[in-house]
C-alpha cells in the first residue's frame, strides 16, 4: 500500500472561469487551479518516480481520505481538479479510469490535503456491467 498525499485542490466553485465570446461560452482553469497544478504535479511525478510507477492504463480504485480546511466543504467538489492533475502528471492516461471511493472525511485547517491509495480491481470486487 503506497499512499499519495497532495494538497487540497480548489473546489469546482473556484476551479474555472468563463468567458463569453460571441455566441460561445468558453471555460478556462482559474488562477487557483493553475497554482494548484503547479504545486501538485511535481509532487505526483516525484511520487511516481520514487515508487517506480508507470501511468495507469486501465481502471484503478482511488481510495481517498480528505482533510478539509472547513467543516461545511463538500468533498465531491475537489475531485475534478484532483483527477485532472493525475492525468496532467501522467499518473493516469485518462482520468476516466479512476474509480473514486471516499473513505473518510476529516478536518485539518492547518494542512488541508487528500491522501490517495490506489488498488487494482479484481473480478471479485468489481461489478460486471
Amino acid at each position: 500500500m503506497i499512499k499519495l498525499i497532495v494538497p487540497l485542490p480548489p473546489s469546482v466553485n473556484k476551479a474555472y472561469y468563463h468567458n463569453s465570446k460571441g455566441k460561445f461560452l468558453q471555460t478556462f482553469y482559474s488562477k487557483f487551479s493553475k497554482d494548484w497544478f503547479e504545486q501538485a504535479i511535481p509532487i505526483i511525478q516525484n511520487w511516481m518516480t520514487i515508487n517506480k510507477m508507470k501511468s495507469f492504463e486501465d481502471y484503478m480504485y482511488c481510495d481517498m481520505h480528505f482533510y478539509l480546511n472547513r467543516r461545511n466543504s463538500d468533498s465531491h467538489n475537489f475531485t475534478k481538479i484532483l483527477f485532472d492533475g493525475f492525468e496532467k502528471a501522467g499518473l493516469f492516461i485518462d482520468d476516466r479510469y479512476i474509480m473514486a471511493r471516499t473513505q473518510e472525511i476529516d478536518l485539518d485547517p492547518k494542512y488541508p490535503r487528500i491522501e490517495c491509495i490506489f488498488s487494482i480491481p479484481t473480478k471479485d470486487n468489481i461489478m460486471q456491467i
